[in-house]
């Protein structure tokens, strides 16, 4: 895969932190940023990047058109870190891309300071793209969220990897409304995999909302990408954009949908 030099990505809190380290993302430059760790005295988190260090966060924007911000809401460092580093790179006159996930149900409090955060978030970011860890358990068959770390940290990464490299292109005009969510399905079946990621994924959508986005392997044919195209107008009516990625792995297929945060299944389980 062809690396990007202007865009980076920002793993923000612990959790975050832990899942970048966890699948070796490397499509753009990557920080991590963690205070609690670094005041804890923690080794990996010895640079002025890890304890949240304005100079150096701009110093890691300089030359960068697109920031992408990744954290698990919530938490003591994450929530506060994302914006931080999202207002950096406004004033630095790069776009801003959040990628976000809201806690389990059952913390209830975090989850609570999670939702909460969404309005700052939309207010700052260009793009927000989303993830609900209740939502994630169930469509993966009940698996536990500690558990369930590899797969999360897979498919949060697969969804980075895809959207930092349609940054390369015209990312904004394919992404046209504010924030999204994502779903990813592998089936040797282009058709089913679609069909099946348009209902499974880790934040309440409505697909009938706006616009869809399926990314598929650079070795897709026009038969296979016509299969693509007539699944989803004959299950949603909308006509979908499909971009190709830079790999041939063939079974994979990642879809976006918008969602809309003013609504009231946004804060629900």
């Amino acid at each position: 895969m062809r690396d990007l030099d202007d865009a980076v990505l920002f793993a923000c809190g612990g959790a975050a932190c832990r899942i970048i380290a966890s699948t070796g993302f490397d499509r753009i430059p990557t920080y991590r940023i963690n205070p609690r760790e670094a005041a804890a005295g923690n080794p990996d988190f010895r640079t002025p990047m890890s304890r949240g260090e304005e100079y150096a966060i701009r110093n890691a924007l300089s030359g960068v058109r697109v920031a992408f911000v990744y954290a698990m809401l919530g938490g003591e460092s994450g929530s506060a870190m994302l914006l931080h580093v999202a207002e950096c790179a406004r004033r630095s006159g790069c776009r801003v891309i959040a990628v976000a996930g809201l806690p389990h149900p059952i913390e209830k409090e975090r989850r609570g300071k999670a939702i909460g955060t969404l309005d700052s978030i939309r207010g700052t970011a260009d793009r927000i793209f989303l993830m609900d860890m209740g939502m994630f358990e169930k469509i993966n068959g009940g698996v536990k969220i500690d558990s369930g770390l590899r797969v999360i940290g897979h498919t949060i990464s697969l969804s980075m990897d895809n959207l930092a490299a349609i940054v390369d292109g015209p990312f904004f005009s394919t992404f046209p409304e504010p924030a999204y969510t994502f779903s990813y399905v592998n089936d040797i079946d282009p058709a089913e995999a679609v069909q099946r990621a348009m209902g499974a994924t880790v934040f309440p959508t409505d697909p009938a909302y706006g616009k869809l986005i399926v990314t598929v392997s650079s070795g897709f044919g026009t038969a296979q990408l016509e299969q693509i195209f007539h699944t989803v107008v004959s299950n949603t009516g909308i006509i979908p954009d499909i971009v190709k990625r830079d790999d041939r792995e063939d079974t994979k297929v990642l879809v976006f949908l918008p969602v809309r945060l003013t609504s009231p299944r946004a804060s629900r389980s």
